[in-house]
């Protein structure tokens, strides 16, 4: 829908600069106010992390119960029916009230970085070598050629600092497979 009004021109596209500006006023104000980020658009004091988002940031399995209800348990996504009474009606009569999408493997890949490098924790090296040899040897030859300000390569793993966070997007674009056609595995 904002694209659709952003080209018949009935809303105005973000100005990137600007919204840059705008991210780095909101660090500075964190900064000065004790709060930490650790999320792109999540704060907190005393590392009272929201439970529920960081259990989708780090890839844990999750129940959803009732209409539009979204579970997760680490290869497949389930959502049940939106509407009371179909969800209602579908369980009284044993039903399907729900659809499942099974994740392949470059899809759980590609969620994790999205997810992942999202957060101060950023990516654990382990997660990628649980991956297959051909999906890790592909992050670890991208990482060598990452040419980004902020990214922090370390023993365990690697971080887009607070300062560069709002760019991490672009990181994700660089690790992910098929994104261009030398990358397809």
């Amino acid at each position: 829908a904002l694209s659709h009004k952003i080209k018949s021109g009935k809303i105005e596209a973000v100005d990137e600069e600007k919204n840059h500006r705008h991210y780095i006023l909101l660090q500075e104000f964190i900064e000065q106010n004790g709060f930490e980020q650790y999320e792109l658009s999540n704060y907190c004091k005393s590392k009272k992390y929201a439970k529920h988002n960081t259990a989708y940031w780090q890839g844990k399995p999750y129940l959803g119960i009732g209409p539009s209800a979204h579970s997760y348990n680490g290869s497949s996504r389930l959502w049940n029916v939106n509407n009371n009474i179909k969800y209602i009606k579908a369980i009284k009569s044993g039903e399907n009230y729900f659809a499942v999408e099974e994740l392949s493997e470059i899809d759980r890949y590609h969620e994790y970085l999205i997810t992942a490098l999202r957060t101060k924790w950023g990516i654990d090296f382990k997660k990628i070598d649980a991956f297959s040899e051909k999906i890790s040897t592909h992050f670890y030859n991208q990482i060598k050629q990452l040419n980004f300000p902020g990214i922090n390569l370390h023993k365990l793993g690697l971080s887009v600092d607070s300062a560069h966070l709002f760019q991490s997007d672009e990181v994700v674009r660089e690790l992910m497979i098929g994104w261009n056609a030398n990358l397809a595995l």
